[in-house]
Parts: C-alpha cells; structure tokens; sequence
C-alpha cells in the first residue's frame, strides 16, 4: 500500500532487518541443520561479487540455489545472500570458507498469542450503526462515509497471509468484478519458511487469519455486525507471502 519512495522509515527497516543478520551469526559447530536455508555474510574484501562466490560453492560440490541476493541492501552493513542448500550439511563447509563471516540458520518465530479474542456472532445489542464504531469516529473516518466517500473506484493491496475470499464482508469470489479483484500467492500452499516457494495464481486461503483482519479494517462490507471498513466500495488485492497461519511465520518471510 505504499505509495512514496523508500524513506527514513524504510531504511530504519532494512537497518533492523541487518541487525538480525549480524545478531544470530553463529560458527559451523552451532549451526542447527534441521532445515536448508541460511544467510551468509560474505567478506567482500575476499569474493569479488556473489556470482564469483556462487561459482565457488559449485565448485567445491556445494550444490545451491539464491534466494534473495542481499549485497545491494547496505553494503558497508551487510554483504551477502540468503541460500537453499540441497545437503544442509554441507552448512558447515560453507561456514569454514575463508570468504565467509557467518551463517544464520532460517528459524521458526512464532508471534505473541492473543491475550483474548471474541467472534461476533450476532450484531450488536444496542443498534449500532458502522459509522457509530468508536474507531471510525475516533479516526474521522465516519465523517468521511457521511460525505459519501466510500472508496469507489480505489484499489489496496496487501502483502499479508493470504484471505478468506468466502467471507461475508469481503466475498465470496476473487477475480475481475469481486470485491477482492486481484493478486497472487507468492509462496504457495506448503511454504513453511525453510522450503521454496512454489508460486500460484490464488492468494484465497481458508482463514488467512491476519490478511483477513487487515483487509477487513480496509474494506469490509456491512454485513450487520455494526462495522464496516475504512473504504468498503475499494477493489481489494492480495499478495500472499506468509503462511496461511500466523502461528507458522517464519523469519525468512521478511527476506
């Protein structure tokens, strides 16, 4: 949904992202090979670029496959790739090559649970009107839906888990005419975060949980629960890069 170029916030996040890198690097006798996907932090003083030292792991029968090229990021930070390895064990010859600083295993992180959570099962007992929701008042959001704005003829995005397209409020249906018009499944049913994605033409899931949430606070219709969405006339996209639960994130999701 972004919709101005990388600023001071984007390199903050890449600046976080870096600090992981460098957190978890760890030597070859505490590397974890219960899956096949690493970062490496390559010295650039000693590989003239990550071709040169791809070429190298072939050539030493380190058989692999790029991931994300992570050199362009911030060099003088960070320097390197995230890697699939056909033979996790091979993660500890890559880790002794002089050319190499660290290796972090890609590993499980799994979010806080809810403290509570409720599923509205009928509407409100007070009447409430969509526009009478605190949030939307406290966000002037009612005003703009009392003016008759209503998002029609906008399109938003998401990059998120994926979304229940048989909902109520955001459904049913996904394609050109529904209200979830467009998008796309970057990674695939059974991505768990270590394996590769295999992409698909359907972000649709059968919960999406946080995708699902997000849209909804977007553009949710109003199917008489007493809320609706910022923009419940907009057009919805969906680019699924996370596992279909939340409780299946994995670091690797971020690169």
């Amino acid at each position: 949904m972004l919709a101005q170029p990388l600023g001071s916030c984007g390199l903050l996040a890449a600046g976080c992202l870096l600090f992981l890198y460098q957190l978890a690097g760890v030597t070859s006798s505490d590397i974890r090979t219960n899956g096949n996907r690493f970062i490496v932090k390559i010295d650039p003083k000693k590989t003239d670029s990550l071709d040169d030292f791809c070429h190298h792991l072939n050539a030493i029968n380190i058989t692999h496959s790029v991931a994300h090229d992570l050199t362009g990021i911030s060099p003088d930070n960070f320097y390197g790739a995230s890697l699939y390895l056909d033979n996790p064990n091979d993660v500890h010859a890559l880790a002794n090559l002089d050319s190499v600083q660290s290796v972090t295993p890609v590993t499980p992180m799994k979010p806080i649970s809810p403290v509570s959570q409720h599923i509205l099962t009928k509407p409100p007992p007070d009447g409430q009107s969509p526009d009478g929701f605190t949030p939307q008042i406290q966000t002037r959001v009612s005003e703009l839906h009392a003016r008759g704005i209503f998002g029609e003829g906008i399109k938003v995005a998401f990059l998120d888990s994926g979304i229940d397209c048989d909902h109520p409020a955001l459904g049913p249906g996904f394609g050109p005419g529904h209200k979830i018009g467009f998008g796309y499944d970057l990674v695939g049913e059974d991505f768990d975060g270590s394996n590769k994605p295999v992409p698909d033409s359907d972000p649709c899931t059968q919960c999406g949980v946080h995708g699902t949430h997000v849209a909804g606070i977007v553009g949710a219709k109003d199917v008489g629960y007493g809320f609706q969405g910022v923009a419940p006339n907009a057009t919805l996209g969906m680019y699924r890069e996370l596992p279909v639960t939340l409780t299946d994130c994995h670091q690797s999701d971020l690169y």
